[in-house]
């Protein structure tokens, strides 16, 4: 009985540890939580909403990676550097996004249009709004610019589509467990949402190319050579 008792107290003794799961649990949320409140404080000036991300995701990044995270001055720093692409990538991915939803959405022209119309503009609007998703994580781990960035999340949902659904799903997920969520714990959730998804897609669309670990790899390499 005794050696039970040792190894149940030895159990507990390591859950509450530093280094035991609900201590690091803890510690990943609370780091995605910070993660979240730099974003929105990046996001005041609403046109550096695009550029906050970018950093969001790099951010979340450097946690999964068990680096450093940046301080507020350096990520004010990263988001002034990516202003203008991720500015560009935001202007073509809302727009985009506009004319694919109307297309989908919209009235049909009836006639012969109508009928051919769907067969052409579903598939490319679904394709579309899967795809761009994954753009902006693109954008903050490969920092090529938003052309690069919407090319390449482009042909990595079509090689992995099953991954961008599930990405789109776990978005969805996010959103209706923050509304089902009791209202007491709103606040905390809400706050660490954006950086669950910028965990989220940066894990799928990195998982969506040859090496799974290529996202956080990629990321890693070009900060150890800047």
């Amino acid at each position: 009985m005794s050696g039970l008792s040792d190894q149940g107290d030895r159990r507990m003794s390591g859950l509450l540890a530093v280094d035991g799961l609900p201590y690091r649990l803890l510690a990943g949320w609370v780091a995605l939580l910070r993660a979240s409140v730099v974003w929105l404080l990046l996001c005041l000036p609403v046109v550096t909403a695009p550029a906050a991300t970018v950093v969001l995701v790099r951010t979340v990044t450097t946690i999964a990676d068990g680096t450093s995270t940046p301080t507020l001055a350096e990520s004010w720093r990263e988001a002034r550097a990516c202003f203008a692409s991720a500015l560009r990538l935001a202007v073509v991915t809302v727009a985009g996004s506009v004319v694919t939803t109307s297309a989908l959405f919209g009235p049909s022209p009836g006639g012969s249009w109508g009928a051919v119309l769907p067969v052409v503009v579903v598939p490319v609007s679904v394709t579309w709004l899967i795809a761009v998703q994954w753009s902006f994580p693109l954008l903050a781990v490969r920092g090529n610019g938003a052309r690069d960035a919407l090319r390449c999340s482009y042909l990595r949902a079509i090689r992995r589509p099953d991954l961008a659904a599930l990405c789109a799903v776990g978005t969805a997920a996010l959103l209706v467990v923050g509304v089902l969520l009791p209202t007491t714990v709103w606040v905390p959730y809400w706050l660490s949402v954006p950086a669950l998804w910028a965990w989220l897609a940066t894990v799928t669309s990195g998982r969506a190319t040859p090496r799974p670990d290529a996202t956080v790899n990629e990321f890693s390499q070009r900060r150890e050579t800047t």
